[in-house]
């Protein structure tokens, strides 16, 4: 995970990319922050992001779209 703003690196896992590798990324994620509800994520699309973040970080929200590609 890395801050959008200043580009630190919060939490890094390696390994195959499965819901394993996720939990511990979340997991590590949520004890370097001070307030992990208030995050922004980023992913590549796996389900396993979007199924695995309510129970790391709370309820997600998510915007309207304003597109329809993107």
């Amino acid at each position: 995970m890395m801050d959008p703003a200043g580009k630190l690196i919060l939490a890094h896992q390696q390994g195959r990319r499965d819901e394993e590798l996720i939990r511990r990324l979340y997991a590590d994620t949520v004890a370097r922050l001070a307030n992990p509800h208030d995050l922004t994520l980023f992913t590549d699309g796996a389900h396993s992001y979007a199924s695995l973040f309510p129970e790391y970080f709370g309820v997600p929200y998510q915007p309207a779209r304003q597109e329809t590609q993107g």
